[in-house]
């Protein structure tokens, strides 16, 4: 039993760990659908050098390039969320 006890206390320090920019796929997952009605999926967001890389359909790539102007200035107004320089 001891040592159960000793795992999950290992354990329990990585439950805290998210993945690099997080909070800032997740934003820009919201702020495309509200600005485009298109649902992208969080794990369809990466983010590498200040640019968000987006895999999705033809048509939702297109909404997004269409409004990408607003889609950025709508990322910058939300707390937590890095600032990004593109969507691609």
């Amino acid at each position: 039993m001891k040592n159960i006890g000793n795992i999950d206390s290992f354990l329990k320090k990585f439950g805290g760990i998210t993945l690099p920019y997080e909070a800032t796929r997740r934003a820009l997952v919201k702020v495309v659908k509200e600005k485009t009605g298109a649902a992208v999926e969080v794990r369809d967001v990466s983010i590498k050098d200040g640019r968000a890389y987006v895999s999705c359909g033809s048509v939702a790539k297109s909404e997004i390039f269409l409004k990408k102007g607003e889609i950025l200035a709508a990322l910058e107004q939300r707390n937590g969320a890095e600032k990004l320089v593109d969507i691609i």
